[in-house]
This record gives C-alpha cells, sequence and structure tokens, in this order.
C-alpha cells in the first residue's frame, strides 16, 4: 500500500468506520487486538498496516480490503458459505452455520468468547487445530 491516496482513503474509511460502531481508538483497538499505537499510526497516514492486518480489519469491519483501499466504493463482503470444513491431517471437520451461531456482530460475543477469539490469534495453526478439535470432542460428548 505505498499510494498516497490509497492511505488517505484507507485512513478515511477507517476512521469513519470506527465512527458508524461508535468505536474510539482504545475500544478499537481493544476489541480488534491491533495495538493502539499501531492504529494511531494508520489513522494519522504514517504508516500502513501489513496484509495480515489489513484483512484483520476488513474481518472485524465486515468489508472488503477493496472497500477499505478505495478500489470499490462498496463496503459490503462477498457472502459467506453456509458450510466450512476445517481440513488438515489432524482434523476433518463439517461446522454448519447454526452450529456456529450468528457472529456477525461483536456485541453478541461475551467477554470470554472474544478473550478466546484473541488467543486463537496469537497461537500456531497446530495450536488452533488442536483447541478445534478438543471443543468439537466436548461438544460431542454433551451432546450425543
Amino acid at each position: 500500500m505505498e499510494n498516497e491516496n490509497q492511505k488517505f482513503i484507507f485512513s478515511q474509511r477507517l476512521k469513519y468506520l470506527m465512527d458508524k460502531e461508535k468505536l474510539n481508538g482504545r475500544e478499537f483497538s481493544e476489541r480488534s487486538g491491533i495495538p493502539h499505537n499501531n492504529l494511531k499510526k494508520y489513522v494519522t497516514q504514517a504508516c500502513t498496516p501489513k496484509y495480515d492486518v489489513l484483512i484483520q480489519i476488513a474481518d472485524f469491519f465486515n468489508v472488503t480490503v477493496d472497500y477499505l483501499l478505495g478500489r470499490t466504493d462498496s463496503p459490503d463482503a462477498p457472502k459467506i458459505k453456509t458450510q466450512y470444513t476445517v481440513s488438515y491431517p489432524k482434523s476433518e471437520y463439517e461446522i454448519q452455520k447454526n452450529d456456529v451461531g450468528d457472529i456477525s456482530n461483536i456485541e453478541d460475543l461475551t467477554d470470554l468468547e472474544i478473550v478466546a477469539i484473541k488467543k486463537m490469534r496469537r497461537i500456531s495453526l497446530d495450536d488452533k487445530l488442536d483447541a478445534i478439535n478438543y471443543i468439537m470432542k466436548k461438544k460431542d460428548t454433551e451432546n450425543p
């Protein structure tokens, strides 16, 4: 993201989305897991986020990266499939949308769920899959 115009548009759209969700910088940082110091740099155009952070921001606000970068004026993210498959040598699960529930609004998440999501973002893929395996096995034993 080297284009100065893109940096400006990104900054403006980030501020707009935070205002729309009624989040100040600290609240957004806490909920998204993005350090507040980094967020200030993005808002003031001092630097731009790396791709993984850009994707994290887009996912948080349920918009596309193209919208954040000014490549489209439509913030709508494409529709998400209603069925997901986690495939890895250690795991093979189909998760139906109703198993996950509606998590499109972050306010629907409990504080504990938010902490769990933040922790999941910081661990290795193998550890994430171990956690998913544990949860799925636990669910199967509680609801035979």
